[in-house]
């Protein structure tokens, strides 16, 4: 546990924030652009997706390069979901 909040309070010193996403909707309305930013370069993240907010799954780990990342969700009819980036 100490080492999580180690690593939240060194991103926040020399980030001065936290990740952050934000949202987008793509060029059709089937899409949705998700942006990453304030990421630790070298550190690995998760973008994870749940039906029902209790159990996630990772669906593409990365290690970040940089401090932003850009994800593109496709939708088909009727896909509701919830995301989220877990830092690892």
């Amino acid at each position: 546990m100490n080492v999580l909040w180690a690593g939240w309070i060194r991103d926040l010193v020399t980030l001065g924030a936290v990740e952050r996403l934000s949202m987008s909707q793509g060029a059709d309305s089937g899409s949705l652009t998700v942006n990453m930013e304030k990421l630790s370069p070298g550190r690995t993240y998760a973008q994870q997706v749940s039906m029902d907010l209790k159990s996630w799954s990772d669906v593409n780990p990365f290690t970040a390069a940089v401090y932003t990342n850009t994800w593109t969700l496709v939708f088909t009819n009727g896909s509701n979901a919830f995301y989220r980036l877990s830092g690892r």
